[in-house]
């Protein structure tokens, strides 16, 4: 007895969601559609899987016997989905690669692609614009297969399913603020100093660990929570308000060495977030022979551009070290 997939798929939608219209909803279905499916699937069965009620349904015993495993088989037909794109990408030596809105990543990563583009066979990358520290989510979800994020080293130890590579250290973090601020004229600042302001950071949801970690230094190193948080998934976005003379973010030296116009960046007083580095990572299961090709030519293009920035500016450049587990 063969049943479609989607009529299982049907089923714990219904289930997830308590009632057959915002079941619909979700699925993008119109009402009788869906109530025709789930009979469908009771018929083959041989048993109904919902009693309906006036504010909707309930699962049957049989139903919520049967709701864990058509779960858990939902969710491998989607790991296995993304394990055949994934192949087939490999096979085409294509990667989707998340990008970060930064000097001189974005440089780099442009760079990187140039390059790869020549090789012999040619290694083809897709650029995927994610949210500023979305990058762990969707490289688990396979929405991509490399990302890259600034770490610490214990957040890196609590990720088992990643294989990192550092990109380069970042051994000095940076308080983003309007140009014409107050503080402007100092040679560094410390949250303290702008404890009433409010402060941007990623969205939550997209990296519960890096939001709480920033949050959390920020809090030890004087902030007052009281001068408000503002979530947002773009770091240009939160930029373009900073230069419009509305709060400050902590930053790595990417941008701290490349305010955007109408902001200034100054260093962090004291020993804040030590061990930060910019990391690529992908799934220690992805073996694909392109992605440390790809990493390498990041990193070789990071370094280059940091070197030149550092001579203009006659700076030393940030130390760079290589791949890591």
């Amino acid at each position: 007895m063969g049943i479609d997939l989607a009529l299982w798929h049907c089923f714990v939608t219904v289930a997830e969601h308590g009632s057959i219209n915002r079941a619909a909803t979700a699925l993008r279905m119109d009402q009788p559609g869906l109530s025709r499916a789930i009979r469908r699937l009771e018929k083959k069965i041989g048993a109904p899987l919902f009693e309906r009620e006036p504010k909707g349904v309930r699962l049957t015993p049989v139903g919520a016997h049967l709701l864990p495993s058509a779960q858990e088989l939902l969710v491998s037909a989607d790991e296995l989905t993304a394990r055949a794109v994934a192949l087939a990408r490999e096979s085409r030596r294509q990667l989707r690669v998340g990008t970060l809105e930064f000097y001189p990543f974005t440089t780099a990563l442009a760079a990187t692609r140039r390059a790869l583009a020549r090789n012999s066979p040619p290694i083809l990358l897709e650029l995927i614009d994610l949210p500023w520290f979305g990058h762990v989510t969707a490289v688990l979800r396979r929405t991509v297969d490399v990302g890259f994020t600034v770490a610490t080293d214990r957040e890196i130890s609590q990720q088992p399913l990643l294989t990192f590579a550092v990109i380069r250290d970042e051994p000095q973090l940076y308080a983003v603020l309007p140009a014409d601020h107050p503080l402007a004229e100092q040679r560094e600042v410390s949250p303290a100093q702008l404890r009433h302001e409010p402060l941007f950071l990623p969205h939550r949801l997209d990296n519960p660990e890096a939001y709480d970690r920033i949050l959390t230094a920020v809090i030890e190193a004087g902030w007052d929570p009281a001068g408000g948080i503002r979530e947002t998934r773009s770091l240009g976005g939160a930029l373009q308000d900073i230069a419009l003379g509305t709060g400050w973010t902590v930053a790595a030296s990417g941008i701290g060495g490349n305010p955007v116009p109408g902001t200034i960046a100054l260093p962090l007083h004291g020993q804040f977030l030590n061990g930060v580095r910019l990391v690529a990572f992908w799934l220690q299961s992805n073996k694909a022979a392109s992605i440390p090709t790809a990493i390498a030519r990041v990193r070789r293009e990071v370094s280059s551009l940091t070197r030149a920035r550092a001579v203009l500016k006659d700076q030393p450049a940030a130390p760079l070290a290589g791949p890591r587990r």
